[in-house]
């Protein structure tokens, strides 16, 4: 399926217009500050709401890619390792946004650089916020969640260990509550998207 037929926006790259949607989401978290009139909009999506803040100064996004891959009538989900730290937990594959970049490309180039695949985003899984610590500073932080789909595999090089894992199995590696929440919430995007997909070949 051409992906940007999918979206409808013109030159769109992304499988879900929703996804499409976000991206201008994430160009607002970054370049936009906060006036009066915008505080009550911002407040609602969950955005520090101190009108005179500039939100690219505060907010740290990280892009999270919830992968997986169909062989020999089997779906497995990939969960990695980041270092090799002995008490090291399974997780999600991570990669904090750079500035110059949306949550979704970063969830695609993380796969690419440290999981050696091509991998297509279907939907976007799920958001988390909280807050993380740099320079003794604690500043806003937030989760963005992708449901991929593995389209090229190659030889995973970037994360200390990584498995590819029935769902089931993959929800019980999880050691993160929020993370066993997204991989629920990624199947059932997933499921969303096959019953889309199959409507539209009839």
């Amino acid at each position: 399926m051409d992906k940007a037929s999918a979206c409808g926006a013109e030159d769109c790259e992304f499988d879900s217009h929703r996804v499409h949607r976000l991206e201008g989401e994430v160009q607002e978290w970054f370049n936009c500050s906060l006036s009066k009139s915008d505080v009550s909009i911002y407040r609602d999506r969950g955005f520090e709401s101190h009108p005179h803040r500039m939100i690219n100064k505060n907010l740290v996004l990280v892009s999270g890619a919830i992968v997986f891959k169909e062989g020999r009538g089997k779906r497995r989900w990939f969960v990695v390792k980041q270092t090799g730290d002995e008490d090291e937990k399974w997780e999600i594959p991570k990669v904090p946004v750079r500035k110059t970049e949306s949550s979704s490309r970063a969830a695609i180039r993380i796969m690419g650089e440290k999981g050696g695949m091509d991998a297509k985003i279907l939907e976007e899984a799920g958001r988390a916020g909280g807050s993380t610590t740099i320079n003794g500073e604690i500043v806003p932080q937030r989760h963005l969640y992708y449901l991929m789909m593995q389209v090229a595999a190659g030889e995973v090089l970037g994360f200390e260990d990584y498995k590819w894992l029935e769902y089931a199995k993959a929800v019980r590696k999880l050691s993160s509550k929020r993370e066993r929440l997204m991989i629920r919430q990624a199947r059932q995007e997933l499921r969303k998207w096959q019953r889309e997909q199959k409507n539209k070949e009839q």
